[in-house]
């Protein structure tokens, strides 16, 4: 049964979301598309705006038992930046892995949530190596 509603995090306010060429490890990952996912906790870590100090800084955002985590590596946070949580009708919408849905054409978001990252601290691992 496809969700009725889905979740896109951004650290960027926008009326109109619009697809973007996105960066990943998998194939599905690469897409011009606009992402949105049915948990609003992983969107929601998103919204945060991270800081890389060196070439190689990333984060993950990976289960750990029933959660979710960012895992931070060669990077910081901005605990000052907002960021933002569209919420989305799945409409137009087509889910393309186990959490990832897409949409190829811009899309009006039903709802903007301000998320502050202090909110989602508990969630956030600082792993340098």
């Amino acid at each position: 049964m496809k969700s009725k509603t889905l979740y896109h995090g951004s650290r960027h306010l926008v009326k109109i979301l619009e697809p973007k060429q996105a960066s990943g490890f998998k194939t599905e990952d690469n897409q011009f598309a606009i992402y949105a996912i049915e948990n609003k906790k992983i969107a929601s870590l998103f919204s945060i705006t991270y800081i890389g100090y060196t070439k190689d800084a990333r984060f993950e955002i990976q289960q750990e038992l029933e959660d979710f985590y960012v895992h931070l590596y060669h990077t910081s946070v901005d605990w000052n930046q907002i960021g933002y949580l569209y919420i989305l009708s799945s409409e137009y919408f087509n889910k393309i892995d186990e959490y990832q849905w897409v949409a190829y054409k811009p899309i009006i978001p039903q709802r903007i949530e301000i998320i502050q990252p202090r909110m989602l601290e508990k969630y956030i691992k600082d792993i340098d190596f």
